[in-house]
């Protein structure tokens, strides 16, 4: 497995897919199920969960390089939810769970906020056509279903983002790789946050900017690192 970790260059791997997008479905390739089963092999005792769950990790990172949130998900699979409550009551209900455990939980987070989005965003352009004018009961029912849907949504899933957002998740780095997967993930959850407000809360877009622009959260930083700061803004101005 750490062969197939580190057999390519973080950098490269970047580069190679600076223009494409996320994939949340995908097809898992024969050559990938070999790393697969070699974490999913720990799950076989119960003494090595957080073996497990370090394992689980360090595969997840390199497979958000490359933007694969197909193979994301199958990683996160291979933890039962059995061991991971295990794992999760060995703390004692402790204020600090260990970083690994809560990186996991991040990692799980992400995948929900990215998946949400793409329903979003099938419900946004799915919006019916306000025939309310027109009096009739079938077109009022249509257009305040899918308000309140939206809403919700919208509501949800914003909550999520800015968890995560805040989240000690990339936000110190350990790894050589947390500095990759912040030039990756905070401007899409930034935009993907932005654009969701813009459409649902606007009143709460300037109070994100705001908290972008905060130093304490280190995102400015960031953003400015990623070379890509004008494009950023351009797209948040597009989504208001």
């Amino acid at each position: 497995m750490d062969e197939f970790i580190s057999g390519h260059s973080p950098r490269a791997d970047i580069e190679a897919r600076e223009h494409e997008v996320f994939e949340i479905e995908g097809e898992i390739a024969r050559d990938t199920l070999p790393c697969l089963r070699a974490v999913e092999w720990l799950s076989m005792n119960d003494a090595l969960v957080n073996d497990l769950i370090q394992a689980a990790n360090l595969t997840i990172r390199h497979f958000l390089r490359t933007r694969q949130i197909y193979l994301v998900k199958a990683v996160l699979k291979t933890v039962p939810e059995d061991m991971l409550n295990v794992c999760v009551l060995q703390t004692h209900g402790r204020l600090n769970i260990p970083d690994f455990l809560d990186e996991f939980g991040k990692h799980q987070l992400l995948v929900e906020c990215l998946e949400a989005y793409q329903v979003w965003e099938r419900l946004r352009h799915a919006k019916p056509e306000d025939l309310t004018t027109r009096g009739t009961l079938s077109a009022l029912r249509s257009i305040h279903e899918w308000k309140r849907n939206f809403e919700t949504l919208s509501e949800t899933l914003s909550v999520r983002q800015r968890s995560l957002l805040e989240s000690r998740w990339l936000r110190a780095p350990n790894l050589p790789s947390d500095d990759i997967l912040r030039k990756i993930y905070i401007p899409e959850l930034t935009v993907q946050l932005y654009t969701v407000l813009s459409e649902s809360d606007p009143e709460k877009c300037d109070e994100l900017i705001m908290f972008i622009v905060d130093a304490k959260h280190g995102f400015s930083e960031e953003l400015l690192a990623t070379g890509k700061t004008v494009k950023l803004f351009s797209q948040m101005a597009r989504a208001r």
